[in-house]
């Protein structure tokens, strides 16, 4: 069994950060992980300082919901 997934931090050092660019935005509404051990990733999610929705799912899962121009948007 593969290890879970674990929170990534990207420390962008001198290089700017992508927002800048003036590439247009989009607002995100909602950001889920469905996991099969909920619990175990909000403590890593934690350990990081990082806040999530969690949800128990049968395996891994990330739902990201956009706010377009043209309406909501679902990633999954």
């Amino acid at each position: 069994m593969a290890p879970p997934p674990r929170p990534l931090h990207i420390d962008w050092g001198a290089t700017a950060h992508p927002s800048a660019s003036g590439l247009p935005q989009l607002e995100l509404v909602s950001f889920t992980i469905a996991h099969p051990e909920p619990d175990a990733l909000v403590a890593d999610l934690k350990a990081v300082g990082a806040t999530a929705e969690v949800v128990a799912g049968e395996s891994v899962a990330l739902r990201a919901v956009l706010a377009t121009p043209e309406g909501p948007v679902t990633l999954a």
